[in-house]
C-alpha cells in the first residue's frame, strides 16, 4: 500500500510543470528536485552544479533557491543542461546572473538552430506553459565543450581564459 502511494506521488510530480523546492538526497553530494523534468543538484566543497532548469525562468529561480539552500557557502554556481528542449534549458534566466553556463557544442548548435522554435512550440501547448515560458531567453554559454573539459579550455581565445575554465570545472 505504501509503495503504491509513493509510486503515485512520484508519477504525479513528474507530470507537473511547476517545480517545488523540495529535494531528495540521492547520494552524499547529489540531490534531485523531482518533477518535470527531474533536476540534479551536485554540491561540492567550493561550487554547485545544477543539471537542467525546468520549464521557464520561474522554475529556474525555484531550482536556484533549492541549490542555494543546499550549499549556502558556495560562491560558484554552474549550470548544464541535458538537451535543448525548454523543460530542460529554458529556465536559465531564473538563475543568478553569475551562474556559469556549460553546454556541449552539439547541444549549443541545436539551441541556436531550434531553441526559439521549441520555446514557441511549447508555449503554444497550454496557457500554463506560455506563462511559465514568459521571459525565457537563449543565453550564450560561458563554456562550450566538444567532448571533454580539456577541449573546452583548448578552444578559449587566450591562455588565461583557458586556465580559468579548467579551474572552474575542477572547483567541485
Amino acid at each position: 500500500m505504501l509503495l503504491g502511494a509513493l509510486a503515485v506521488a512520484v508519477l504525479t510530480a513528474q507530470n507537473q510543470p511547476v517545480l517545488g523546492e523540495d529535494t531528495v538526497k540521492v547520494s552524499d553530494h547529489v540531490w534531485a528536485v523531482m518533477g518535470w523534468p527531474n533536476i540534479a543538484i551536485i554540491v561540492g566543497s567550493r561550487a554547485t552544479l545544477v543539471v537542467d532548469t525546468g520549464l521557464g525562468p520561474r522554475n529556474g529561480a525555484t531550482v536556484a533557491r533549492a541549490a542555494a539552500r543546499l550549499a549556502p557557502g558556495n560562491q560558484k554556481l554552474f549550470l548544464t543542461t541535458t538537451h535543448f528542449h525548454p523543460e530542460h534549458a529554458a529556465g536559465d534566466a531564473g538563475l543568478p546572473s553569475g551562474t556559469i553556463l556549460i553546454r556541449n557544442a552539439v547541444q549549443q548548435r541545436e539551441m541556436e538552430l531550434h531553441g526559439r522554435e521549441m520555446i514557441d512550440l511549447f508555449a503554444g501547448r497550454s496557457a500554463q506553459f506560455k506563462d511559465l515560458l514568459a521571459g525565457a531567453t537563449l543565453r550564450t554559454p560561458d563554456i562550450v565543450f566538444e567532448q571533454s573539459r580539456a577541449s573546452s579550455a583548448a578552444s578559449m581565445p587566450n591562455r588565461s581564459q583557458a586556465r580559468r575554465a579548467e579551474l572552474d570545472c575542477t572547483a567541485f
